[in-house]
């Protein structure tokens, strides 16, 4: 019983993915040219791209300390950033950028993209109801971690200086993806335990 009520609310799921996936694409169909080209940078696709992504980044905050913006006026100038990135950047893709270039290929990873977007969107809201669920049947164990997790949060963020803190926030987010695809993290793991199984086999041998 308990695996049929399992299938069957992963099959709702999975449809409601799909659903929302669908209703995303259509929504940002006069992005799908950015969105796509962020795609290939955040994944890679030119061995050029992490270095643009943290060159840019490095560029914008620096000029963030340089410039010393209180909090107000930080999220002011994003928000009329965004602003004009909403206004202008449609208008300037339907005329400057041709049609040819966008292929069956671009379709189908635009499609992917806002596919991995929704799986994102449902799983995160999934975590959160785990967490609410926490809450009510294990309040203590939920009560802890909660605390243990803010109090090592409050730590990092008197420790380190918040400008750098988000940039390495953000450095990670941005780098994460192309690490994740080109299986880096995995590569220099296997590199580490082979050198950490000679380094034991050595200490076998000798005694």
């Amino acid at each position: 019983m308990a695996d049929t009520d399992r299938k069957t609310s992963a099959a709702a799921s999975n449809e409601e993915v799909e659903s929302y996936a669908d209703n995303l694409t259509e929504k940002m169909c006069d992005w799908k040219e950015i969105i796509v080209l962020l795609d290939d940078f955040l994944h890679w696709k030119k061995p050029f791209y992490p270095l643009i992504l943290i060159g840019w980044m490095s560029f914008s905050f620096l000029c963030t300390w340089y410039m010393d913006f209180s909090v107000l006026t930080l999220l002011s100038l994003i928000m009329f950033k965004l602003s004009m990135m909403d206004y202008l950047v449609p208008a300037i893709l339907s005329k400057y950028l041709s049609v040819i270039e966008w292929n069956d290929a671009r379709v189908e990873q635009f499609k992917h993209v806002c596919t991995r977007f929704s799986e994102m969107k449902f799983s995160t809201c999934e975590r959160c109801c785990a967490l609410k669920a926490m809450r009510v049947e294990k309040p203590r164990q939920f009560f802890f971690m909660s605390v243990v997790v803010l109090l090592c949060l409050a730590w990092i963020g008197n420790t380190v200086h918040n400008l750098l803190l988000a940039y390495i926030c953000l450095s990670f987010m941005l780098l994460s993806p192309g690490i994740k695809h080109h299986g880096i993290l995995g590569k220099y793991y296997k590199i580490v335990m082979t050198k950490i199984k000679e380094v034991l086999g050595l200490h076998k041998k000798k005694d």
